[in-house]
């Protein structure tokens, strides 16, 4: 079962940036499911990976249009993508040294801060 489903309250009203924030959703729930399921560490870490990924392609292609918008609070936005992207890789660190309480801890700040950057920050600059 995934961690949270998409719903209306998530839609920012850009389909690229929803599109992109399906997918973070998605990678967030498959990471939740193997944690779950204890499945091995190299999955764990893959999916890190792919989550690291695609979080840079989205930050780049959100900064963007807000660029172009002219939008007043990118610099503090920007401050937001960076604080999530450093503790992806703090927490790709600890899966390094196998830690067990690394990928639940990553889950549960990634749900936290994802839904509440997408329904609070995001919806700011609704383009």
């Amino acid at each position: 079962m995934p961690l949270f489903a998409w719903s209306d309250e998530y839609y920012i009203g850009n389909e690229e940036i929803d599109t992109q924030h399906k997918k973070l959703f998605d990678i967030l729930n498959r990471l939740f499911d193997i944690c779950v399921s204890k499945n091995d560490v190299d999955s764990v870490e893959s999916v890190t990976e792919e989550l690291e990924s695609y979080t840079h392609y989205h930050f780049k292609f959100e900064e963007q249009l807000m660029r172009d918008a002219e939008y007043k609070d990118l610099d503090k936005h920007i401050t937001y993508h960076n604080y999530f992207t450093n503790e992806i890789k703090f927490a790709k660190r600890r899966q390094a040294q196998y830690r067990p309480d690394t990928d639940n801890k990553l889950v549960e700040f990634l749900s936290n801060w994802l839904i509440q950057h997408v329904t609070e920050e995001d919806k700011k600059y609704a383009i």
